[in-house]
């Protein structure tokens, strides 16, 4: 988990569209969000058979993606 947060700081500690004030319940967000999805998969395959999986390269694309939206919503107001 503290992997997790240093690299969510580092992709989104000075994104100019998170204040200050709200850089550190986002990053504990996308943390949070990144480890239950990790943990529904476990259930989503007890239950349907079937396989999710999250990787360290879906952390970083939900960073990403995260990220394009903050500048598009930017962009669009």
């Amino acid at each position: 988990p503290e992997a997790l947060h240093e690299v969510a700081q580092s992709f989104l500690g000075d994104h100019p569209m998170i204040p200050e004030a709200h850089s550190a319940a986002i990053t504990d967000q996308v943390c949070m969000v990144h480890i239950s999805a990790g943990e529904y998969s476990k259930l989503f395959q007890q239950k349907l058979r079937r396989c999710n999986y999250v990787t360290p390269k879906s952390f970083l694309d939900f960073i990403k993606t995260y990220s394009s939206l903050l500048e598009e919503k930017d962009a669009f107001f």
